[in-house]
Parts: structure tokens; C-alpha cells; sequence
């Protein structure tokens, strides 16, 4: 990698994204005077160093599923936008930034889980699901919790996807630097 680009990613990218991620875990708030900058150094980056297209595919591979999470109700606005941000740096490189994030969050529901003392109900329940609903093809017999459901202080049921999303970037961009 270029010394400017990696300037330019600390700078425009991951810099201010960890400070918004700070800010998620503390807060359960992504801020737009943060993230917003972001996307735009992000596509104004890769008009200056000819990526657009790439940039704009990562934009949409970031979008669509945050946005789709979002209608669900699993993802805040800000998540969603966050993910088009990193999109606009990392290019396709977010579908596994994407994924690694939804893993780390995985395990920090089941990590809030254990520590609350119900993360064995949890999977009881889980499991008694699955199997009514796959091997019994019995459908809505049972609601599940989500692993969100936790009642650690200061969170309520929610746990900020921010912190995970962004440290996914770190990791991919530490394991992919030389596509950078």
C-alpha cells in the first residue's frame, strides 16, 4: 500500500469509525457528524485515486444488507450507513468485513448471555426450536428469544453493532492490507 493511501485510510476511515464505535458502545449511537464524513472521504478518495467503481459496489454491498437488516429491525440507521461508509474504502472487501462483524457480535451476545446466567436457557430453547421446526416441520410453535435479549444494565436488549463492525475492519484490513 501507498503511503498516502494508507494515510488516507487511517485518516478518512478507520480513525474516526473506531471513535464512532467508541461512541456506539457508550451511547447505542452511531453519529451522523462522524459517519456521514466518513462515506463522503470515502467516495471523494476513490475519485481521487480512481476507484470509483469499486468503491460504489462496496457502497452497495454495504447498503443493501444494512438496509434490509434495518427493515427487520435488527440494524439501526447508523449501522446501516456505517456499513456503506466502510463499503466506500474497502470496496468488496466489506462482505467479509460484514460478516466477520456479525460473528463478533455473535459471540458478544453469547459472551452477555453467559455472564447474565442465561445463555443455557437460551440454547435450550434455541434448540427445542430448531428441532420443532425442522425435524417436527412444526412452524410457530415456540418463540425464541433473540440473543440480543439481555438484561445487562445500560444496554436493555440492544447490543451496538458499531464496535464489531469496526473491528472487523481493523482485522480484514490488517489480513488484506496487501489489496489495499
Amino acid at each position: 500500500m501507498h503511503d498516502i493511501a494508507l494515510i488516507a485510510l487511517f485518516a478518512g476511515c478507520l480513525v474516526p469509525a473506531s471513535i464512532a464505535a467508541y461512541i456506539d458502545f457508550r451511547r447505542l449511537l452511531l453519529p451522523n457528524f462522524i459517519v456521514l464524513p466518513v462515506w463522503i472521504a470515502g467516495l471523494v478518495w476513490a475519485l481521487y485515486s480512481g476507484h470509483i467503481q469499486d468503491a460504489v459496489l462496496g457502497m452497495i454491498l454495504g447498503f443493501v444488507p444494512g438496509f434490509i437488516g434495518f427493515q427487520l429491525g435488527g440494524l439501526g440507521g447508523g449501522d446501516v450507513k456505517l456499513m456503506a461508509a466502510l463499503g466506500t474504502w474497502f470496496g468488496v472487501l466489506v462482505v467479509p468485513i460484514i460478516l466477520v462483524g456479525c460473528c463478533l457480535g455473535f459471540l458478544w451476545s453469547l459472551i452477555r448471555l453467559a455472564r447474565a446466567g442465561q445463555l443455557k436457557a437460551w440454547a435450550r430453547d434455541f434448540g427445542r426450536s430448531l428441532f420443532m421446526r425442522y425435524v417436527l416441520k412444526v412452524r410457530d410453535a415456540m418463540v425464541v428469544p433473540s440473543l440480543s435479549d439481555s438484561p445487562t444494565p445500560g444496554f436493555g436488549n440492544v447490543l451496538p453493532f458499531g464496535p464489531s463492525l469496526v473491528i472487523a475492519a481493523w482485522t480484514i484490513f490488517l489480513f488484506a492490507k496487501g489489496g489495499f
